[in-house]
C-alpha cells in the first residue's frame, strides 16, 4: 500500500498557530496591506480568495517572511511558547518557482531536500504523484511551466515545514497535476501543519471537497467568511 503524506511527517513543532497581530505593509508609498488580526489555527487550510490586485501575494509574502511588516506582528504560538518567525521552518509556493535553471530537476531538488532536511521516500512519492520522473535530468530552463509549476510545489512541501504557503497553486497545471495538488491538500489536513492557499478558483476547492477556513483580501482589507 502507497504511504501517505503522514508517513513522512516529524512530530516537531506541531501544534503551533500564527498570530497575526495589527499587520499593516506599505510598498511604494501604499499601505498595501491593512491593519490585519487573525490567528491562523493549526491544522487548518485556510483559503485565501480576491480580485487581482487585492493584496493577497503581498499578504502571503508577509506570512511566510518575504515581506517585513511596517507595523505590527507576526508570532508562532502555542500554550507553552512563543516562537518567532525567521526560527519557524516555511515552504512557500509562489509565482516565481525559486529553482535553478541551470540544474536539472532532479538535482534542484535534491538540493532542497537537503537544505530542508527531508526524507527520500517523501520525494520519491512526491515525483510519482506528481508524475515527473521523465523530466528529472532536463534543466529545469528547458522543462515547461507546468513541469516547473509541479516541481515549485515539491520544493515547497519536501521538508514538510510548520507553516505552507501556496499562491495560486492551480495556475499552470494540468488537470493529473491538480489532482494530484488537492490529494496532497488532503494529506496535510490534521497534520498539524498551517496550510494557507490563495486562490481564484475557490470553487475547485469546494466541489472537491477540500475542508477549508474561508478568508478573503479587499483592498488590503483581510476577512474571515462565513462558513
Amino acid at each position: 500500500m502507497a504511504k501517505g503524506v503522514e508517513s513522512f511527517i516529524e512530530k516537531e513543532s506541531i501544534g503551533l498557530d500564527l498570530v497575526v497581530k495589527d499587520v499593516s505593509k506599505k510598498l511604494n508609498g501604499k499601505w498595501v496591506i491593512k491593519n490585519v488580526n487573525h490567528t491562523f489555527r493549526s491544522e487548518t487550510l485556510t483559503l485565501l480568495e480576491g480580485q487581482n490586485g487585492s493584496g493577497k501575494t503581498s499578504f502571503l509574502r508577509l506570512l511566510g517572511g518575504v515581506y517585513r511588516p511596517d507595523r505590527g506582528s507576526l508570532i508562532f504560538s502555542d500554550t507553552n511558547k512563543t516562537v518567532r518567525q525567521n526560527s519557524i521552518r516555511i515552504g512557500f509556493c509562489g509565482t516565481s518557482s525559486y529553482l535553478y535553471g541551470d540544474l536539472t530537476l532532479l538535482e534542484n531538488l535534491q538540493l532542497y531536500l537537503k537544505l530542508a532536511g527531508g526524507s527520500e521516500g517523501f520525494l520519491e512519492k512526491l515525483v510519482l504523484d506528481f508524475k515527473l520522473q521523465a523530466f528529472l535530468g532536463q534543466p529545469l530552463r528547458q522543462c515547461s511551466t507546468g513541469v516547473q509549476k509541479k516541481a515549485s510545489i515539491v520544493r515547497s512541501v519536501i521538508g514538510l515545514p510548520t507553516l505552507i504557503i501556496f499562491d495560486e497553486p492551480l495556475a499552470f497545471l494540468d488537470d493529473e497535476g491538480c489532482s494530484a495538488f488537492l490529494d496532497l491538500l488532503r494529506g496535510l489536513s490534521g497534520l498539524g501543519k498551517i496550510v494557507v492557499v490563495s486562490s481564484n478558483q475557490g470553487n475547485i476547492f469546494r466541489s472537491e471537497g477540500i475542508s477549508f477556513f474561508p478568508s478573503s483580501i479587499k483592498d488590503g482589507e483581510f476577512f474571515v467568511e462565513d462558513f
